[in-house]
């Protein structure tokens, strides 16, 4: 180590002191663990509160995707997500589930809305396709 480096050490080890200059060692370095402890918490309530916000805006383009697929490939996917992320979807597209509701379940159910919705389209163009001819 270089001087200018322990010099650098020191002065912050020097204020950081200064801040406990009528404590104890233990009651200071007590205090400095339990703060580091209580902004370790913080950080990671933030990181979890961005992930789901993060998994909110993918839900969008999940399920954008998840409408142009075939029964197999929805069933797949869907399968890869966990029943909480499930959940969200159904409540995302506006579907009602009993809450102990396994995870087969909410992915028939998830499948049977797209797959109507399919149907839908196709019977609408058939009749629009008849109707030009």
């Amino acid at each position: 180590m270089k001087i200018a480096e322990c010099i650098n050490i020191i002065s912050k080890t020097s204020k950081i002191l200064e801040l406990y200059k009528n404590s104890s060692i233990d009651e200071a370095l007590d205090n400095i663990f339990n703060d580091l402890t209580e902004y370790k918490k913080n950080i990671e309530k933030q990181r979890t509160k961005n992930e789901q916000n993060n998994s909110q805006i993918n839900f969008d383009t999940f399920i954008t995707e998840l409408n142009v697929k075939d029964k197999d490939e929805m069933i797949n996917e869907l399968d890869k997500l966990t029943k909480k992320n499930l959940i969200n979807i159904i409540s995302h597209i506006g579907l009602k589930m009993k809450s102990d509701s396994t995870k087969i379940q909410i992915i028939n159910e998830i499948v049977n809305h797209f797959s109507f919705i399919q149907l839908n389209n196709k019977i609408s163009e058939r009749k629009s396709n008849s109707s030009e001819s």
